[in-house]
């Protein structure tokens, strides 16, 4: 990232990602875990697509259980 020129910022709330689109912090891609608490991430992927256009955003949507249970499989 850092090669790149690219800050990340990481939380584990839906609802501090939603805060920062809320009040404009613009951010290029979004990684979305498919299970965080008090809603998924795909939840929270319609609730981003709600707001209104800072910028467009990539979403990527990801489960850690799945890509994990696929790499035991290969062992």
């Amino acid at each position: 990232i850092q090669g790149w020129s690219l800050e990340a910022r990481a939380t584990g709330s839906p609802r501090e990602v939603l805060d920062w689109m809320r009040r404009g912090d613009r951010f290029d891609i979004a990684l979305l875990d498919l299970q965080m608490p008090d809603m998924s991430g795909l939840e929270l992927a319609q609730a981003l697509l709600l707001l209104p256009p800072v910028i467009p955003l990539t979403m990527v949507v990801w489960s850690y259980r799945a890509i994990s249970t696929a790499l035991s499989y290969q062992e």
